[in-house]
């Protein structure tokens, strides 16, 4: 028997569980009341994997066990594979109203699925969002009230990873988004425009009444070339950050940039962005590009080290 304190114990528990997830099944071995403590870290977040295979069906398995009271108040965040409108898959989704951070990939609506899908994403509270926006919002476009819709009204941070030049017909309809306060958008495709492509879609982005943070996402942390290029001086806005993915390697996944956008334990980009523009209102730095880890990426290409404070951060927040 323990001789710790109780909420000693349990912060012990907790603390472990969350800096190293894969230990969690064998600590729910450890005693009933540390189970109890410690499945709803488990739970916070649900990767949904491909919907074939025995680890699918063995995915299905485990959560149609469980209390649906226990799925709405412990999942927090979902991330998609794919959607194939599966009955049991619908079912438990049914019950996750609880969710706040919602990344998404292979989006259902090229097989007529679309309101099935959108069903179960208005009883989800959803803050935050990852997603392909042309094939998410295809059906609510074309009913004209996608500035008003149930889903999207909620919604302050939002990963753009469609294309630029699919994203430049819809900013009218982002605009309309009333909670929208952080945006970002991915790095264009190289071509004989793309520069001017990007300072487009920044500068509209930026008359958003509400915004307070927009990030580039690149693909190269020190000599990105919107670096080099330069921008034009109107842009140069204190909330703007261009900011290297963790691992370009991992872009075209969904293990990538969507799931920086809404890991739920503040490991996020948002997180990295907003200390960036803070000091940059501060006055502590100008001109500058937050780097993966952390570091300021000067104009010149020298990398400076983050401050000591913010590295204990970056190694505090650690994967999740």
């Amino acid at each position: 028997m323990s001789t710790l304190p109780p909420e000693l114990e349990r912060r012990i528990f907790e603390a472990a569980a969350s800096a190293h997830r894969r230990t969690i099944p064998t600590l729910l071995l450890v005693a009933q009341r540390v189970s109890i403590w410690i499945e709803p870290i488990l739970y916070r977040t649900l990767h949904i994997p491909e919907p074939r295979g025995r680890r699918y069906n063995k995915f299905l398995n485990c959560l149609s066990m469980k209390n649906p009271a226990f799925l709405a108040s412990t999942v927090k965040c979902l991330l998609f594979f794919d959607f194939h409108g599966e009955h049991t898959l619908v079912s438990i989704l049914e019950h996750c109203t609880g969710v706040t951070h919602l990344a998404l990939r292979h989006t259902p609506f090229q097989r007529d699925l679309s309101g099935q899908f959108l069903a179960l994403l208005d009883k989800m509270q959803v803050v935050k969002l990852g997603c392909n926006l042309d094939d998410l919002v295809t059906p609510i476009w074309s009913s004209g009230g996608f500035g008003l819709h149930p889903m999207l009204t909620k919604i302050t941070h939002l990963h753009i990873h469609d294309k630029l030049l699919q994203l430049m017909g819809k900013l009218d309809a982002l605009k309309a988004l009333s909670g929208l306060t952080h945006i970002a958008v991915q790095e264009p495709q190289r071509s004989s425009t793309w520069h001017l492509d990007l300072c487009h879609i920044i500068r509209e982005i930026l008359t958003f009444d509400k915004l307070q943070a927009l990030v580039v996402l690149t693909d190269e942390p020190v000599y990105s070339p919107i670096i080099n290029r330069g921008l034009p001086k109107e842009i140069r806005d204190t909330r703007l950050v261009l900011l290297p993915r963790r691992d370009p390697r991992r872009r075209s996944q969904l293990s990538g940039s969507l799931i920086d956008a809404v890991a739920v334990d503040g490991s996020d980009f948002w997180m990295t962005a907003e200390g960036f523009i803070q000091r940059k209102s501060g006055g502590e730095i100008s001109d500058l590009v937050m780097g993966p880890s952390g570091e300021i990426i000067p104009m010149d290409g020298e990398v400076a080290p983050p401050r000591p404070a913010f590295r204990v951060l970056c190694e505090l927040r650690g994967p999740f």
